[in-house]
């Protein structure tokens, strides 16, 4: 449903843990064959204790995706708390340590970034898909994440890059209790700003027809008059068998 290559958030929680995914966010660098080079963050927590500057940094990276917002904020903000020889010496460290450096790296980008309006008043609720490049889908889903860092709401949220369909995002409904998903796109593609998202019904066994029953009745009557002249089919033939046979056996006159 995603390219983890390509710029993907996902944030999902039961109320109690929180757990985010962020990739694709750009570097100034390159590596030794020229592919640019993009950081990904992973991060959980307890819902009684999360960083104000997440929403920041995910509405952050949205806006610029979307050219809402001017290119290369989050790239600058990055490169500079990891420097190409902080990265390399971080490379080199094989003990927990390294795991605290990088957190208070981290923690310095996101206090930074500006905080986001964010609350309950939700106008999307349940399960919805919504246009990544429409402001009123990413208000919505600015405030769906807050929820479920904040612990009041169970689900996942995400803007997964190979999802274009509605129909292509319900198979999440059967993995979590809710899921809010942004796509690539305007409202044009999806006939609004936001769709809400429901399971696909369960087909039902279509009720017979009259004509099906009066056919239905003509094979039972069949049914019923095959057992009776079929076993008398059998005796018959099974008589005729033994007048041949003895017809054969029986001494010709001369």
């Amino acid at each position: 449903m995603t390219s983890f290559e390509q710029p993907t958030i996902l944030v999902r929680g039961d109320t109690s843990v929180w757990h985010i995914y962020i990739s694709g966010i750009p570097s100034g660098r390159r590596d030794r064959v020229g592919t640019p080079i993009s950081y990904t963050l992973v991060a959980s927590g307890r819902c009684d204790e999360w960083h104000d500057g997440i929403l920041g940094l995910i509405s952050t990276c949205l806006a610029e995706g979307t050219g809402e917002a001017p290119p290369g904020n989050m790239q600058h903000r990055f490169d500079a708390v990891f420097p190409e020889a902080d990265v390399e010496r971080l490379l080199q460290i094989r003990d927990t340590t390294v795991n605290e450096e990088v957190q208070s790296k981290v923690h310095t980008v996101l206090d930074q970034l500006p905080g986001v309006p964010h609350g309950d008043h939700e106008r999307m609720r349940g399960s919805w898909i919504g246009a990544v490049a429409e402001p009123e889908a990413r208000q919505e889903f600015a405030i769906r994440v807050s929820r479920i860092l904040q612990g009041s709401h169970a689900g996942i949220a995400g803007f997964l890059n190979l999802i274009g369909t509605p129909e292509e995002a319900v198979p999440l409904l059967d993995r979590y209790e809710s899921a809010a998903i942004l796509i690539e796109g305007s409202a044009a593609s999806l006939g609004a700003s936001v769709v809400p998202l429901k399971k696909k019904a369960i087909k039902q066994p279509c009720q017979a027809t009259g004509r099906t029953t009066t056919h239905r009745r003509i094979l039972l009557t069949l049914q019923a008059n095959l057992r009776v002249v079929i076993p008398g089919l059998v005796i018959a033939l099974v008589i005729a068998l033994v007048i041949a046979i003895f017809l054969l056996i029986m001494p010709r006159r001369v």
